[in-house]
């Protein structure tokens, strides 16, 4: 498990420090994404779900919901920020999730949770970069 000895150690290694802040983010994503799966009751409506979890998780907010310096929903920033600190004793800075490679985490979000999606060139920098369409299936994943 990620602390913040292996992030703070990294302090002068920037790409590792950044990988370890991408896995804590995977890993604080993972949650959610679970959470959304579990209270799915009817199967049907699982892909338009899980498209609009990863749209609040990785798409752009509204212009004038946000600050524009926080390029992420204010309840996710939020979520976000509170479970790194609990979790990971981490303060998120607005500059670390800047930084983040949106492609990175969602990669590690599909491997972790077994999302399959269709391969196709996503625009992260639109409100909604996934659509039902997007969503092929879920695979079951075991440690």
């Amino acid at each position: 498990m990620y602390n913040i000895c292996q992030v703070k150690l990294s302090e002068k290694l920037s790409h590792v420090q950044s990988l370890c802040i991408h896995e804590m983010i995977v890993r604080a994503f993972k949650h959610v994404v679970r959470a959304v799966i579990a209270s799915v009751s009817d199967t049907g409506d699982l892909s338009i779900l899980m498209a609009a979890t990863l749209n609040m998780l990785l798409g752009l907010p509204d212009s004038d919901v946000s600050h524009s310096a926080i390029r992420v929903h204010f309840l996710v920033w939020r979520w976000l920020e509170v479970f790194l600190r609990k979790r990971y004793n981490w303060e998120l800075t607005i500059s670390n999730y800047n930084d983040i490679r949106k492609y990175a985490i969602l990669r590690g979000l599909c491997h972790k949770v077994g999302i399959e999606l269709a391969p196709r060139d996503f625009d992260m920098d639109s409100n909604f970069p996934f659509d039902k369409s997007d969503i092929i299936s879920l695979v079951p994943v075991h440690k």
